[in-house]
């Protein structure tokens, strides 16, 4: 009976399998579209190491297991320079930038010429100014746009519509739109949505290195009733360094847009994963995770910074010559079974610094899983004047005061990761 048990086994190894490629280059070059691109690449490899696969087939069941350290991936020196015509961007962002911060202006401007139409139709005459329609009740001041401290609505010979904007810069005196209920003419400081150029980019694209190393293991069962897989994987290591991408518009390098990142690294260990294939997804059992980012710095376009509103909104965040700096992002979770785990997250930039610290729960299921933080630890510290005052403005608007502790923000929280309650505060 012993030897009836089992039909069939086999087994396969190996020791390592791969390949690898040395000092790619590559060229191309459209003048019917006026593109080019060359790049260089020193070392590509890609391969597996010890590997192994077994199978059982017994009278009651079947069962596939495997051993793989890999894939391993080694990527260094990677250098491409692209030359393309595409549309303006940079301009695009700006522009875009003009119309939202122009949105309140507009949408009041449009809601006093429809009031004025309705009391020119039951009053018979022109308002004279802003009271009339006040007093009327055609507009109310504590709704929007009217309630934004930053504009000032009024109405001027009888048809036209002046909104004021206060100046962000001591340079510049402050901003004013005009409509004429009439003739439909808006002036002013208003600044239309503009027609995106195409012009003429280059990329420069450059990384040090990629590289990716795991080791896991598999097994695969079936039997009359169901088929069970579980997968662990022991270690794993993705890493990224050297990151740098630049974006000169119309050959200006006064403009120049730069993307540079130091380091990214993931890291797993004793990962496993384990279900039925009938079910949609896996269910993890335990494993710890540890993804580390490092000193990334956008150079962001003298063309927006040179934009008032613009440099007015990165002073108040602390970014100062045009340059968004993010130290560190450090985010820890370690699962110690299905249901409950740890976690630590840290984020550090020179305008604001959060860390949170705590334990999660899980529900998982045939469906998403659900996460939730148990009496987890959040600490904010706003660095800059305008995170402080945006914080500030936050509360009032919410009418909610956050508990500190030495100008910290400290709170406790719980509940669904993305909609926390916070211990103390009734939102």
């Amino acid at each position: 009976m012993l030897f009836a048990e089992i039909i069939e086994r086999g087994n396969l190894s190996f020791d390592g399998v791969g390949f690898f490629i040395n000092n790619i280059e590559a060229k191309w070059r459209s003048s019917k579209s006026d593109y080019h691109f060359s790049g260089k690449l020193k070392t590509f490899e890609l391969g597996f190491k010890r590997s192994e696969i077994e199978f059982t087939d017994s009278i009651d069941k079947k069962l596939l297991r495997m051993y793989f350290q890999g894939p391993e991936l080694s990527f260094f020196d990677f250098n491409l320079t692209i030359d393309d015509r595409s549309p303006d961007w940079i301009q695009t962002a700006r522009s875009s930038f003009r119309e939202k911060n122009q949105k309140p202006a507009l949408d009041g401007i449009d809601l006093l010429s429809k009031a004025m139409e309705s009391f020119r139709i039951s009053e018979g005459r022109e308002p004279e100014n802003l009271d009339d329609l006040i007093s009327k009740k055609y507009i109310n001041l504590a709704t929007y746009p009217f309630n934004d401290n930053k504009l000032s609505f009024s109405i001027i010979d009888y048809g036209k519509i002046r909104v004021g904007t206060p100046s962000r810069s001591k340079l510049r005196s402050d901003q004013v739109i005009l409509y004429d209920t009439k003739t439909k003419d808006i002036s002013g400081d208003y600044i239309a949505r503009s027609e995106i150029d195409t012009i003429a980019w280059q990329y420069d694209i450059n990384v040090q290195e990629i590289s990716q190393t795991f080791s896991s293991e598999a097994s695969l069962s079936f039997d009359q009733d169901s088929s069970r897989f579980e997968f662990l994987q022991k270690r794993g290591r993705f890493k990224i360094s050297g990151v740098s991408l630049e974006a000169i518009p119309g050959k200006d390098i006064n403009d120049l847009a730069q993307f540079r990142l130091n380091d990214i690294l993931l890291e797993t260990s004793d990962v496993n994963m384990f279900g039925f294939i009938i079910d949609s997804l896996p269910r993890v059992d335990h494993g710890r995770g540890h993804f580390t980012m490092r000193n990334l710095e956008i150079n962001i376009p003298t063309s927006l910074t040179d934009d008032i509103e613009i440099n007015y909104l990165l002073e108040q965040l602390g970014i100062w010559n045009g340059v968004l700096k993010i130290r560190l992002i450090d985010f820890e979770i370690n699962l110690l079974s299905s249901r409950v785990g740890e976690i630590r997250v840290r984020l550090q930039t020179p305008f604001l610094s959060i860390s949170l610290d705590g334990d999660i729960s899980l529900s998982q299921g045939n469906k998403s899983p659900k996460i939730s933080f148990q009496q987890t630890d959040v600490r904010i510290k706003p660095v800059s004047l305008g995170v402080r005052a945006m914080i500030r403005k936050w509360e009032k608007n919410n009418e909610l005061e956050l508990p500190r502790k030495n100008g910290v923000i400290m709170l406790r929280v719980n509940g669904p990761i993305f909609r926390p309650q916070i211990d103390g505060i009734v939102y």
